[in-house]
């Protein structure tokens, strides 16, 4: 009767393992599935991310002068025929504006005022 028991008990056991072995296995992909894809979808989108980039025209456009004195600089293109889409100024105190109509880059020398 003894032995009996054992082999029930060893029956019993191998088709318990078999069955949990054969239920985890899907469960193991689902898991493995949606993981990979998450991961992947988080870095599709971090990796399509782009540095924000900066426009060539601040809402302010400043220059320094003599130790600390900031000026602000009106520029009025039209007087010119330019109508301005970026401004950007140069180390060396030069205006360089890129026309918004025929995509001409004009350079203007300081001082703007006359």
């Amino acid at each position: 009767m003894g032995r009996n028991w054992v082999i029930l008990l060893v029956i019993l056991v191998v088709f318990l393992a078999g069955c949990s072995s054969v239920s985890a296995s899907p469960a193991a992909r689902i898991v493995s599935g949606v993981v990979t894809k998450v991961v992947s979808t988080i870095f599709k989108r971090l990796w399509s991310l782009k540095s924000a980039t900066k426009t060539a025209i601040p809402s302010r456009s400043m220059m320094k002068f003599e130790g600390g004195y900031t000026v602000e600089t009106v520029f009025d293109g039209s007087k010119l025929g330019i109508e301005p889409h970026a401004v950007e100024i140069s180390a060396a105190g030069e205006v360089f504006v890129l026309d918004s109509e025929n995509s001409n880059i004009y350079q203007i020398s300081t001082p703007l005022s006359r």
